[in-house]
């Protein structure tokens, strides 16, 4: 922003205008939800406190439930540009199986070649989560499209974040889930640390866990109920698509039905996507600025259990497999 609009910004708020209002003309002008977020929360505390204070010393600003929920699903009107081009390709990929078994039918090479297409198609789903961060997190006002063509040149170190947050989150989730949901609460912040901070790998999920410690539990109050908000939108949409479905003598297999769920698939992943936001904007600034050599144990920790995980699994397998085994003999010897 240059000198006019920061001043147009500080006189809205001096007028009284709601906060909400300033952060809605913004946005129709173009600027980013992360960069409006950073301006009118630095504008709010220096008017409160006679100035700007250092970022090490704020404290989390989490929104109240209410608030967190509703400016979570808020996000689908602020970008409706993004909402709808999210909706088409998450609903052209879930049909373009489907369509293509339908057509070619199913053995041998077109077996091979759905197998490709399926790969394809999980490519692109994750190219399109990092580019709607990267629309709702970059600093200036950007389009899906060039988002996309972003992920595509960052889609590895994104992959390597991911891959050790599930590596961690299945060690987690082995002894006894309880651990796992834990550590998914503090590992959520990754993908966000990485692309706003520029901190990747290992590191990026230290950072993470930074911000979220001594908040888990508001974190993980807040995430649970945007989940339910989540699974009673599908169960209200489910509903509604099988009366439509029922009245016009529709089956729950038929491909319009495909499309009405695809649809509200792509509804979630923005709102999904504004709720981290939301999160990540309310703790960004409540610890100081991250160096990893002040957290090198917990950095140890993580690589530990990366590393641990495929040895859990081997270790499980293999215990499974071999109750199976004494299990079959067992009942063989009993016959």
């Amino acid at each position: 922003m240059n000198q006019e609009q920061l001043q147009y910004v500080k006189d809205q708020l001096q007028k009284n205008i709601p906060t909400e209002q300033v952060r809605e003309n913004l946005l129709t002008a173009g600027y980013s939800p992360a960069l409006v977020e950073e301006f009118v929360e630095e504008l709010l505390q220096a008017a409160e406190g006679g100035a700007e204070a250092p970022p090490a010393t704020r404290v989390a600003t989490l929104p109240s439930v209410g608030t967190f929920l509703n400016k979570s699903w808020a996000v689908i009107k602020q970008r409706p540009d993004v909402t709808w081009q999210t909706v088409a390709i998450v609903t052209g990929l879930a049909l373009l199986i489907p369509v293509l078994e339908t057509v070619l039918g199913s053995g041998g090479e077109v077996d091979v070649l759905i197998s490709v297409v399926s790969l394809i198609t999980a490519i692109v789903s994750v190219m399109l989560y990092i580019a709607i961060l990267y629309v709702f997190f970059s600093d200036t006002s950007v389009s899906l499209g060039e988002g996309m063509r972003w992920a595509s040149k960052n889609f590895w170190p994104y992959i390597w974040i991911a891959i050790l947050s599930g590596l961690i989150g299945i060690a987690g989730f082995m002894l006894f889930i309880i651990p796992g949901i834990i550590v998914g609460i503090y590992l959520m912040l990754a993908p966000v640390v990485w692309l706003r901070e520029d901190i990747r790998g290992v590191n990026a999920l230290v950072r993470s866990t930074n911000l979220i410690q001594g908040h888990w539990w508001a974190v993980f109050g807040r995430y649970l109920l945007f989940i339910l908000s989540v699974f009673l939108l599908m169960a209200v949409a489910g509903l509604v698509i099988g009366i439509i479905g029922t009245s016009v003598g529709l089956s729950v297999e038929n491909s319009w039905i495909e499309v009405l769920t695809s649809a509200v698939s792509g509804l979630v992943l923005v709102a999904g996507v504004g709720a981290i936001f939301q999160i990540y904007q309310g703790l960004k600034d409540s610890k100081p600025a991250f160096v990893p050599e002040q957290h090198s144990g917990l950095r140890t920790f993580y690589i530990f259990t990366a590393c641990l995980s495929p040895v859990i699994i081997v270790i499980t397998v293999m215990f499974l497999l071999a109750a199976y085994v004494s299990i079959f003999f067992t009942t063989i010897s009993g016959v």
